[in-house]
């Protein structure tokens, strides 16, 4: 056998050896697939969700939806629409949401107006506009991207209300009390949303007001003024609060 020979097999000896080597470390280092790792490596239905992982995947959610028809209420020269939204998804949040309201102004032209918010998992909740004017013909729509959280990652935040009262004097509609947060995390804000009613029960006014940073047991009071009308009945007032994490 040639001396170029007997190199050429050592090298391809050497090689073989250092390529067994080198396997035999990747298969015991190298991790194995997860459900946390990142990648659609084990036939989920898409990354780290579906199939052999618990987690749902996102594009499996159910869509954000209004319930009922958007009450439309006038007051002090404007017009207040009152949506309600839910999320169907009691394990998923939607921890920020855009949206848009489009309706009909007063010179008949259509008009819209936007804004953002959220939904905890399996929440239902108010959304108000307030725009100048006489208003008709609204419709609710919500936009996207939508910023999906796991219910354990966002939890409801947990605001309460206290001493809340209600009384109609001959000029206004006077609304107060106080809020707590109640959770060990602090909160961005809370809003008060007062839904004011007729005799029968039946929504005829809203009134809504909003606070900032919130810590940890902390209290704040709120007031708010309404016009008044002989149509509300304020004994029936029900009042709902909303705090964002």
């Amino acid at each position: 056998m040639s001396r170029t020979a007997k190199q050429v097999r050592v090298i391809a000896g050497f090689l073989f050896f250092a390529g067994v080597v080198l396997g035999s470390f990747w298969l015991v280092l190298r991790t194995p697939p997860t459900c946390t790792d990142g990648k659609q490596n084990q036939k989920e239905r898409g990354v780290d969700c579906g199939g052999p992982c618990t987690a749902t995947c996102v594009s499996d959610l159910s869509v954000l939806k209004t319930q009922g028809d958007i009450l439309r209420f006038e007051a002090g020269g404007k017009t207040i629409f009152l949506a309600t939204v839910a999320n169907p998804n009691e394990k998923f949040a939607a921890r920020r949401f855009p949206y848009v309201i489009n309706y009909t102004d007063s010179a008949g032209s259509p008009a819209e107006v936007s804004g953002e918010s959220w939904l905890y998992g399996g929440q239902e909740r108010y959304i108000a506009a307030f725009v100048e004017g006489p208003a008709s013909l609204p419709s609710f729509k919500f936009l996207g991207p939508i910023d999906w959280q796991t219910a354990a990652d966002y939890p409801r935040a947990e605001v309460e209300v206290l001493n809340f009262q209600s009384e109609s004097t001959t000029s206004s509609i006077k609304i107060s009390g106080s809020l707590i947060n109640r959770g060990a995390a602090p909160i961005k804000r809370a809003q008060v949303v007062v839904i004011l009613k007729n005799s029968y029960g039946l929504p005829a006014g809203v009134s809504i007001t909003e606070t900032g940073y919130m810590s940890s047991g902390q209290q704040e009071i709120f007031s708010l003024i309404h016009p008044t009308s002989s149509a509300i009945d304020v004994s029936r007032s029900s009042v709902f609060v909303y705090g964002q994490r």
